[in-house]
């Protein structure tokens, strides 16, 4: 029992090798994905190994840790953000036209909503958002501007809505018919 126990003993100091030597090319280390500039979440690209330093907090949708001026936010105190209707419906208009869909909002957490972004789903709708932090209570618009040059027939666009709120991922739909000219 002594041998198998010694032998085992020197097998595994064996298999750890001798440090000072230079790793060969198959124990080298590689560079990790994020030296490279890989993508993460939402298609955004991290910063190359040099800059790591510098890390963006617009990828981060952990509102267990989400701060607000330094400070950690409690949970249940994160911002709210609260629709009156996530989906509208424009209606029937004629090819060329142009319109406005309003989306209203209140914050109903306990803490500052801020609004990072707002993407359309596709060029022909422009959105316009809070720049600024919204306080919990106070409310806000999202607009979304279509243009139907070119896009005849029923038509369904998103806009996303990325925010530091509970839900930070939202969608708001709109639909309608566009006429031939």
């Amino acid at each position: 029992m002594k041998i198998i126990y010694l032998s085992l003993v020197l097998l595994a100091a064996a298999s750890c090798g001798n440090t000072d030597k230079k790793p060969t090319e198959s124990t080298e280390s590689k560079p990790s994905a994020l030296e490279y500039g890989s993508e993460t979440h939402e298609g955004a690209t991290a910063k190359p190994k040099e800059n790591r330093s510098e890390v963006s907090t617009d990828l981060v949708h952990n509102n267990a840790t989400a701060q607000e001026g330094g400070k950690i936010i409690a949970p249940g105190k994160e911002p709210d953000m609260v629709f009156e209707t996530l989906e509208r419906d424009f209606g029937t208009i004629t090819e060329g036209e142009q319109v406005e869909m309003t989306y209203k909002f209140t914050n109903k957490g306990g803490s500052d909503l801020i609004i990072s972004e707002v993407k359309a789903g596709c060029g022909c709708t422009i959105p316009e958002w809070p720049k600024d932090p919204i306080k919990p209570g106070q409310g806000g618009v999202i607009k979304a501007k279509f243009d139907s040059t070119g896009k005849g027939g029923k038509n369904t666009k998103k806009v996303f809505v990325y925010s530091n709120a509970k839900v930070p991922d939202i969608t708001l739909t709109f639909t309608g018919q566009v006429n031939d000219k």
